[in-house]
């Protein structure tokens, strides 16, 4: 998040008052396109339901999906532009409810832009100016191509592929007051099987003590009620139907592994999964001589489109409401306590974390895991977590690198 301190000239009020007013229609903007019947994740999606310009499509698609409103700002069509965009959508059938709320906010856009930029190009360059977003550097765009190359062998290599592999930590305060309580989703959006005889690992998990040693894991509760029905602690709202088979089991090391089945292949037997478990006093909750900072782990090893990084902490739970946010190999690396980031290599994965607001606030979830919101929702009316005390902290990247560890870091706070 850009500080204003150092932006001679641009008042905080001004910065707060765009960021709402381009967050909400942003949000109009994305509950549209998901309110459809049919799914849209890609500008041709929409372009093809809603019978509108590929461009048009492309811009919308575009600007609810960037990581930074001011940079989302940029990409806005023009105000006629929306205007066929709520047309399209009303002729196609999207309740009128949704249609008049993105209106309403496109006119409180329009109004803050005449009210502060004058014109247009005034105000773009303005909010320009507040932009963190560096997705269109040419060192990105040259990585990235690499590793969409790495992707396309991966998934040929390992017989799977997945549009998004998703991780999202929740960690709030146990009810001791001395440790925390950590929910943990992971999913896999559209996996594929290329090969037949594909079973693939979803998680291996240990609980790592103090000392370093891996031990039996903690104890640990499925979030779903219904989990219990099953092997694993499926969330089955939010998995495809009919539900995947999972089998869990031990393994060597005192790991617990989650293994998806072999099953049918090719795009028609794509298959959702997610899981949701929570683990009570897991960690302490203050800085201690073996604890400085809470680092959280999100291992990436399935070849996958996008990578989506949630964190939700409980507001003032952390010494620093900014989080570090990196990615590293693990090639050559063993995740041990306390980890030594600085002994891993770090990978030139241009990605960087975003604080999105509050949980309950207006949010463009990426639309590479569109049922996200509704996840971090159910996960909380099911654990009686209250939704409005979490801070969101996201971190996203196309194609990400197989064998590597995307690592969140927050320090602790000392003991009051």
């Amino acid at each position: 998040m850009p500080d204003l301190a150092h932006k001679p000239g641009i008042s905080v009020s001004f910065e707060s008052e765009a960021r709402r007013v381009i967050e909400h229609l942003r949000v109009a903007i994305a509950e549209l396109i998901t309110a459809h019947e049919e799914p849209i994740r890609r500008p041709a999606d929409l372009s093809r339901e809603l019978e509108i310009d590929k461009s048009l499509a492309w811009k919308l698609m575009r600007a609810v999906q960037a990581d930074d409103p001011f940079a989302a700002a940029q990409l806005f069509p023009g105000p006629s532009g929306i205007e066929i965009f709520l047309a399209a959508a009303a002729k196609h059938g999207i309740a009128e409810s949704f249609v008049q709320c993105a209106a309403e906010r496109l006119e409180q856009y329009e109004n803050f832009i005449r009210r502060h930029g004058g014109d247009r190009r005034t105000f773009l360059r303005i909010v320009g100016n507040l932009s963190v977003d560096d997705d269109a550097s040419g060192a990105e765009s040259v990585e990235a191509a690499h590793r969409k190359a790495a992707f396309e062998a991966n998934s040929f290599i390992w017989g799977v592929k997945a549009l998004t592999h998703l991780s999202v930590v929740m960690v709030r305060p146990n009810e001791d007051q001395e440790s925390v309580d950590i929910a943990i989703l992971v999913a896999f959006v559209d996996l594929v099987r290329l090969r037949r005889d594909t079973p693939w690992v979803i998680s291996r998990t240990a609980y790592v003590s103090d000392k370093g040693a891996i031990e039996p894991t903690v104890s640990r509760d499925p979030i779903d009620p219904t989990a219990a029905e099953h092997e694993a602690p499926l969330m089955t709202e939010f998995c495809s139907k009919p539900l995947p088979k999972i089998v869990r089991q031990p393994v060597p090391g005192n790991f617990l592994e989650t293994r998806l089945m072999s099953g049918p292949v090719g795009e028609t037997a794509a298959t959702t999964v997610t899981t949701g478990e929570v683990f009570r006093k897991v960690a302490p909750r203050f800085r201690d001589e073996n604890n400085e900072d809470a680092k959280f782990y999100m291992r990436l090893r399935t070849p996958a489109e996008h990578m989506v990084n949630i964190t939700l902490v409980k507001r003032g739970e952390f010494a620093d409401e900014q989080p570090q946010f990196g990615v590293y190999s693990e090639l050559d690396s063993v995740l041990h306590h306390p980890v030594d980031v600085a002994s891993m290599k770090p990978l030139t994965a241009h990605t960087s974390i975003h604080r999105l607001g509050s949980a309950d606030s207006p949010i463009v979830w990426p639309r590479e895991s569109p049922r996200l919101g509704a996840l971090i929702k159910r996960t909380c009316e099911h654990l009686d977590w209250p939704l409005d005390e979490f801070d969101v902290y996201q971190a996203r990247q196309t194609f990400p690198i197989l064998r590597s560890v995307a690592i969140t870091t927050f320090p602790m706070r000392p003991r009051p």
